[in-house]
Formats: C-alpha cells, structure tokens, sequence
C-alpha cells in the first residue's frame, strides 16, 4: 500500500491521490447511516476549515460513533473526490475516503487535552 504523508494535499486535490492510501485525525462534524456503512464528515483541523468525507464499512466498525465532536484516528483509501452541497447549500468539492479495517478509533477529551491527539 502506498500512503500519502498528509491529509492537506488529499483535501485540496483528492482524485489526484485516488488508490493511495492516508492515516489522519480528524473531529467528526456529522454522521450518516445506510444499509452497509456509516458516513462521516470529519474536520482535519481545530478550526473547522477542512473537511473529508469517510465511509466506514459495518464489518469495520459494527456500531458507530454517534456524538459529533468525537475525535478519531482513521486509516483509509482515498476514493477520488465527490461533489455535492453544503448544509447552506453551497457547491463543494471534498475527498472521499474508505476507512480499511480495524483502524477506526475514537479518543476522549482527555486524551487530547494531555497532548495526545497528534495535529497531522
């Protein structure tokens, strides 16, 4: 598997990293349901700037996280990018992502606040 050493040129530029692979942090903003996975948005900075779409297949995580504000860790394809609308219902343009199994972890307030929440 060949990573991408950042999330920031993924963000900018996703389908020119499509078929590679990323390990991020990011804070999950809000989180969809169907019938095989669950879909994240998750912010990859504290400023809430930049975001990336993840989907998390059930058999990676059989229960998901629920609460926005959950910090993560997360291991995943880069899909290529996907366009849609914001809330506001402005056009946007993110990277779209697969977590792969087994690296989908929430952390706790505490351990951020200890300094152990890496900021890339």
């Amino acid at each position: 598997k060949e990573y991408v050493e950042s999330i920031e040129p993924v963000i900018s530029n996703p389908d020119a990293y499509k078929g590679k692979y990323v390990k991020f942090y990011g804070i999950i903003s809000s989180v969809d349901e169907d019938e095989d996975s669950y879909g994240y948005q998750v912010y990859t900075d504290v400023d809430y700037n930049n975001s990336v779409l993840v989907e998390v297949p059930k058999d990676v995580m059989s229960s998901p996280i629920k609460d926005s504000q959950t910090f993560v860790s997360i291991d995943a394809e880069i899909d290529g990018s996907y366009d849609g609308q914001t809330v506001m219902g402005v056009a946007n343009t993110w990277a779209y992502l697969k977590a792969i199994k087994q690296h989908m972890k929430s952390h706790s307030a505490k351990q951020i606040l200890l300094g152990n929440f890496p900021t890339k």
